[in-house]
């Protein structure tokens, strides 16, 4: 006796044999010349949905073509009015997911979701991975110690169109360069292109990009009025605690900040996964070095420094991300209470 699926499937073959090629040619052709459904008229006022805008930027500072994509929020037509804007690293992996979520969450101002530009700072690529040697150059620090990359090469020879650092140029520890390119060559850029909120920008980096933005926090904070710092990578390697070294030196440069917002997040489960394991090896820990940063940080009470964290139950490394974006960019607008010990 045939099961339900063999018989679906006996079906399917059936209808398609009995209505033959030339039929179902007919019903493909039909459907791509059906009219187009009727749409109400455009008016003033209406919410609608700002396309979204490719711009490909030469750095000087960076031997590097960044592809930068921006989103506006939606809006009713005819409103104008300057906004805050968002820039996120890892463009080419999350810029499409951040976007559509942010717009549900926008669309009608019924959600408490702030309204912003959103910028994506990825790489000339279509594909998600396609920039992760690059990022691996952008996101480290001057004196970040470099790691044996054997257990990674295998890894990046899987992977098909992986793009490559410029003939002659650096590999790794560009942090202070992508630094220097953001505040000199993309910020100015968006603020002549688009209708922005003079001062309102806020930072979003995950992983690698968390560290960045700590690191931008440390060396040029006026840079961003709110930094959101998503599982901000490993601090130290073996015995160079070079995370921790910057922080400490940017705490006893006896800084006083202007009304500047620092969230932080990491999922609980991190260390926990096989891949991220390998990185207590080199004395490091995504979850419990999270801890110790953000008391470091707590503790030093810098002036115009406010800081909210949230450890983020049962989440992993990449899981965590969304879900860091979300809560984080409302932390920082006033729309989301963090609450825990720290």
């Amino acid at each position: 006796m045939s099961t339900r699926r063999e018989f679906l499937a006996q079906t399917a073959v059936a209808g398609v044999a009995a209505a033959g090629p030339a039929s179902l040619l007919e019903a493909a052709v039909s459907k791509a010349k059906a009219p187009a459904q009727n749409q109400s008229e455009t008016k003033e006022g209406q919410w609608y949905y700002p396309p979204v805008k490719t711009h490909l930027i030469r750095s000087k500072h960076v031997a590097q073509t960044f592809k930068i994509q921006v989103a506006l929020p939606p809006r009713r037509r005819g409103d104008t009015a300057p906004l805050p804007v968002v820039y996120v690293t890892d463009a080419n992996e999350v810029f499409d997911l951040f976007k559509e979520h942010s717009r549900l969450m926008q669309v009608f101002g019924l959600h408490p979701f702030p309204s912003f530009i959103l910028v994506g700072i990825g790489y000339p690529s279509d594909l998600p991975y396609a920039g992760l040697l690059l990022r691996s150059r952008d996101n480290t620090l001057p004196d970040q110690p470099m790691p044996d990359r054997q257990a990674t090469k295998a890894l990046y020879a899987s992977l098909e169109g992986l793009l490559l650092p410029e003939e002659g140029s650096k590999t790794w520890g560009g942090a202070g360069d992508f630094r220097d390119f953001m505040a000199e060559e993309l910020v100015p850029f968006i603020d002549k292109t688009y209708a922005t909120l003079p001062g309102h920008r806020t930072y979003f980096g995950h992983s690698g990009g968390g560290l960045l933005g700590l690191f931008t926090l440390c060396t040029r904070p006026e840079l961003f009025r709110n930094y959101v710092v998503s599982s901000p990578g490993w601090f130290n390697h073996k015995d160079d605690d070079f995370g921790f070294r910057m922080v400490r030196r940017f705490i006893s440069s006896s800084p006083t900040l202007q009304d500047t917002k620092l969230y932080m997040s990491v999922g609980t489960e991190e260390d926990y996964q096989p891949t991220y394991y390998l990185a207590s090896q080199v004395g490091a820990s995504l979850t419990a070095d999270f801890f110790r940063m953000v008391a470091l940080l707590k503790n030093a009470a810098i002036p115009g420094l406010t800081i909210m964290a949230e450890p983020i139950p049962n989440e992993v490394h990449i899981s965590v991300w969304p879900i860091a974006f979300m809560h984080g960019v409302q932390a920082v607008f006033g729309m989301r209470r963090i609450g825990g010990i720290y």
